[in-house]
Parts: structure tokens; sequence; C-alpha cells
């Protein structure tokens, strides 16, 4: 066998293990593109509603999905009302730690941070 047959045959190799290597790369984007559509469908909704399903057997989209459905499980578990005290608290904490001013109102004021009252 001459040296141009062995360079065409690791080029062939070369070509085939690249051919290879997209294939895999397409099936995970198609995976996490799977995952992300089922998460806006979830996301639009407005209801947390169900489980993602992976659709893959790559183990970090299938531990993404998972992290996800544990997440959803805890949020249809805390029950509405629990949800709706528990956040201008957690909102406001996070007021309190922002530099700039923050005021947060409806009908009336509802949290603002020390950037804000000096402001005022």
């Amino acid at each position: 066998m001459s040296i141009l047959g062995l360079v065409c045959l690791l080029l062939g190799l070369v070509a085939a293990l690249l051919l290879v290597m997209y294939w895999l790369q397409r099936r995970e984007l198609h995976a996490v593109s799977q995952l992300s559509q089922q998460l806006q469908r979830i996301a639009v909704g407005g209801r947390i509603s169900g489980r993602v399903d992976p659709y893959t057997d790559h183990p970090e989209i299938s531990a993404l999905a998972t992290t996800v459905n544990h997440l959803i499980t805890r949020a249809s578990a805390t029950p509405a009302q629990e949800r709706s005290h528990a956040s201008p608290k957690l909102f406001g904490e996070l007021a309190d730690r922002i530099h700039e001013a923050v005021l947060v109102h409806r009908e009336a004021m509802l949290h603002a941070n020390k950037q804000f009252a000096s402001f005022v």
C-alpha cells in the first residue's frame, strides 16, 4: 500500500469520526431543545401543571430534567397562600441588598429600601 493510500484511508477515518461526532452533538442539542420547549410551555401556561421528560440518554440533560421536576414538585406542593406571604418578605430582603433605590408599590407603598428613603 502506498503512502497516498494510507493518507486517503486516514482522511476517510477522520471524516467518519467527525460525522459521528456531529450526529451525537445534534442529538444532544435536539434533547436540550425539547427540554427548553417543555419549560417554555410550563412558563407561558402560568400554572405549573406537569413534569418534564428529558427524552435522552445523556446524563447531564437527564440530571437537569430531574432537577426541574424536583423544583416543579416543590413549587406545586407549597400552598399558594404560603408563597404569597413569603414572596414580599424575600423580595424585601433582596431589595435591601441592592445598592440602587428600590420602591415596590401597588395601591400603596409596600417596600422601600434605605437608598430610596434617602432620596425622600
